[in-house]
């Protein structure tokens, strides 16, 4: 749902937003999603934010009986647009449709920005879904934002969550794997895209330390057991593996 957030205060963002609020997207629940879905989403946001990576603000809108992930549009400067171009669209790949592979998103990234903190932020990205075992990492689910001087940036995060993906896989591979990546598939990756090997495993170890204080985080936002332990133990196993 669109909404206008200013403070404490929320309308509908569906129309022109008045002065001094700030276009949001706020995620209801449908019938099919997961308990606990909002919470989850805003538990790995802040676990990508400490991680390093660029997130736009989030917020965790609790109600009664539940608790909406509502995050600020990067995509909007009070009423005017900012050109944003998905990877997907980039690249004219349909993203339901899995058949790409992250060292493509990180050579596009270095192609299109011109810039290594991109290409490495990028990467950042592309372990932290790997260890914090997010598999719907679709090509629509990266993108990239057109700047007033006519330079491409890589947008901040989104869409991060929890998800097994399709048959169990990562929906981009990774140096060709997609079910059980590891450091080795990791490091190619990352020679691949021109990266110092020390820096790639200074990046590893960072978000490694990050999705392991998963436990604290699910506790501190009140996540309920059962899930928190399923997240913990996929978690685990993709840890184990690097």
């Amino acid at each position: 749902m669109l909404v206008g957030i200013s403070g404490d205060k929320m309308i509908s963002g569906e129309d022109e937003l008045p002065e001094g609020y700030a276009s949001w997207i706020v995620k209801f629940h449908s019938k099919s999603d997961a308990a606990d879905e909002g919470r989850v989403e805003y538990a790995y946001s802040q676990m990508a934010r400490d991680a390093g990576i660029l997130m736009p603000d989030c917020h965790l809108f609790i109600t009664a009986r539940d608790g909406f992930f509502g995050v600020k549009r990067f995509d909007r400067q009070q009423n005017c647009r900012i050109h944003v171009h998905t990877f997907g669209n980039l690249i004219h790949s349909n993203f339901r449709v899995p058949g790409c592979d992250y060292e493509s998103l990180l050579k596009v990234t270095r192609i299109l920005t011109r810039n290594q903190a991109d290409t490495l932020a990028a990467f950042r990205l592309m372990v932290f879904n790997i260890l914090a075992h997010n598999r719907d990492d679709h090509v629509k689910n990266f993108a990239f934002m057109l700047d007033n001087h006519g330079s491409w940036r890589l947008a901040p995060a989104y869409d991060l969550t929890f998800a097994y993906g399709p048959g169990g896989e990562h929906t981009m591979t990774i140096a060709g794997e997609g079910r059980e990546p590891n450091r080795d598939h990791i490091m190619r990756v990352a020679d691949g895209a021109g990266i110092d090997r020390n820096e790639a495993i200074s990046i590893l170890d960072e978000v490694a330390s990050s999705v392991a204080n998963w436990p604290k985080i699910a506790s501190d936002i009140n996540i309920e057991k059962k899930i928190s332990r399923e997240i913990q133990q996929a978690i685990e196993s993709c840890l184990g593996r690097i």
